[in-house]
């Protein structure tokens, strides 16, 4: 809609001032640059507000676990503390000495593992995954672990992020890709984020800031984060094609 008005605008403007004058282009640009932001403000706030009745509704899916028993600890191991020591494993702990300094034996920990993974398949509704998504982030020591809890909170307030993003959207896409076109070229995705100096924890806490701040502000920033996106994707295709051939060379 906006794009006739600017186009209606345009042709008064030319015909009134003349097609080479450089005033009368800038304003048609200026105009419709505002258009074409006023209507992606609308459709954002449109969005996030859709959001935070997901939200809301998520609340009170989890409300509602702990009344129906589904949250309560398994075998004395709650879901946070099971999300924790699972979290600890992630970021280089070995389960052994995690289980032996919660006095856990192995078998019961293997019991309580299954009963957990039971009850978040057969939960259609997510709220237990969430719930655990939470706890598992809560307990990370990852470099980017305060942008992670800063989007949980954000995302369940559904507000703006507090804390600046710790990468620019160009760094993230070019480290998701980095991974992604690793592992389609059959190679380790976790060397592509080891060279970097990053963990698999690192990472998870990263994708769940990054995408809380493209999901919250994506409209308004389309243009960017679809360039951004686009540039990392073929930058990283490239390079695995071209390391997929050169190794296949050699053989």
């Amino acid at each position: 809609m906006f794009k006739q008005k600017v186009g209606k605008v345009a042709h008064k403007l030319v015909a009134e001032e003349g097609e080479h004058d450089e005033d009368v282009v800038h304003a048609v640009d200026s105009f419709g640059e505002a258009e074409r932001r006023t209507e992606a403000l609308k459709l954002q706030e449109r969005m996030n507000d859709h959001a935070g009745a997901f939200q809301r509704e998520m609340q009170a899916g989890i409300a509602a676990k702990v009344l129906s028993g589904e949250l309560a600890p398994v075998e004395g191991i709650s879901l946070d503390l099971w999300a924790a020591l699972n979290a600890s494993m992630v970021q280089g702990s070995i389960l052994d000495d995690l289980l032996q300094g919660h006095a856990i034996e192995r078998e019961r920990w293997e019991r309580v593992t299954a009963e957990w993974n039971l009850r978040m398949s057969r939960d259609r509704t997510f709220a237990i995954t969430t719930a655990y998504g939470n706890a598992f982030q809560a307990a990370s020591k990852g470099k980017f672990s305060a942008h992670a809890k800063e989007a949980n909170a954000a995302r369940t307030e559904n507000r703006d992020l507090k804390l600046p993003p710790p990468v620019e959207i160009e760094e993230y896409y070019d480290i998701m890709y980095d991974q992604t076109c690793a592992a389609r070229a059959g190679l380790d995705p976790i060397k592509a984020l080891n060279d970097r100096g990053l963990s698999i924890m690192d990472f998870t806490d990263l994708g769940c800031y990054m995408a809380y701040l493209v999901h919250r502000t994506g409209m308004v920033n389309h243009e960017r984060f679809s360039a951004a996106q686009k540039r990392a994707e073929a930058k990283y295709v490239a390079k695995y094609s071209n390391l997929k051939t050169a190794l296949g060379a050699q053989r």
